[in-house]
């Protein structure tokens, strides 16, 4: 993966779930899922996996830890903050529940 590509994917305020075609929105509720960024919403940078969930004023909501890949798309990366999905995309968890508690 060349630097440019690179610098694209990492690190980004909000990831989207890639949906290659023929891919349901059931498909959505895996443990683990593909994920893309919004600049190369067209190729997969890595996976999202579920690690638990949490209430926001009577609403769960999933929390991911994500894994993208770097360099040759061989190696992975998991990024240090919790992320949840929200909106059709991945926001980081920390960021999104500030705005919601004020």
């Amino acid at each position: 993966m060349k630097k440019a590509e690179r610098e694209k994917i990492l690190p980004q305020e909000r990831y989207l779930p890639f949906l290659p075609q023929g891919m349901r929105e059931q498909d959505m509720l895996k443990p683990r899922l593909l994920i893309a960024t919004p600049t190369i919403p067209d190729r997969a940078c890595g996976k999202a996996r579920r690690v638990g969930s949490i209430r926001v004023h009577n609403t769960m909501f999933s929390l991911y830890r994500l894994h993208i890949m770097v360099e040759n798309q061989q190696d992975q990366v998991m990024l240090p903050n919790l992320f949840v999905f929200v909106d059709d995309g991945f926001v980081e968890y920390a960021a999104w529940s500030a705005t919601k508690t004020s």
